[in-house]
């Protein structure tokens, strides 16, 4: 089917794309059928059913697993990890980095204003935060000691 691109919606595309919709259809596989980008489909999907959310579907334990064994034993690139998982490439890249950032940090604790934040973010936060101040890093604003760029080099010179 040629793609439609830029075309405007006729009253028979609307009642297609509403079909395809209440039949189950991801906006990936409708946006194929009709010839459009999924953008274009949820948009217009969203202006037909107002009151109708249409949230992505959440990831599951498995798609998760399979996510990182496509990316770091199969070595395949997003497009590839997309096509095979039924997602956005964009969408992949950003859950993979996500589920790395989130196995490398640790346990998180929940803020007050609801972040949730590495511990061991807090506890550094809290080492910087508890160092006392010279007369001239509280008057200049310099970093406490231990913490400015020549403190580290001395630090790594030492050992």
């Amino acid at each position: 089917m040629t793609t439609q691109f830029g075309l405007p919606w006729s009253d028979e595309d609307c009642d297609k794309i509403l079909a395809l919709s209440q039949e189950g259809k991801t906006l990936e596989q409708i946006a194929e059928i009709m010839g459009r980008k999924a953008g274009a489909i949820r948009t217009k999907l969203k202006r037909l059913r107002p009151g109708v959310s249409l949230k992505r579907v959440s990831w599951s334990k498995e798609e998760k697993a399979l996510l990182i064994n496509l990316k770091e034993n199969a070595r395949l690139g997003w497009s590839e990890i997309a096509v095979r998982l039924g997602r956005p490439s964009g969408t992949c890249y950003s859950k993979y980095k996500y589920l790395k950032h989130i196995g490398s940090t640790g346990p998180r604790i929940q803020t007050t204003n609801g972040l949730m934040i590495p511990e061991q973010v807090l506890a550094e936060r809290e080492r910087r935060q508890s160092a006392p101040l010279t007369i001239s890093a509280y008057v200049l604003g310099d970093p406490p000691r231990g913490y400015s760029a020549l403190d580290r080099k001395r630090e790594g010179a030492s050992a």
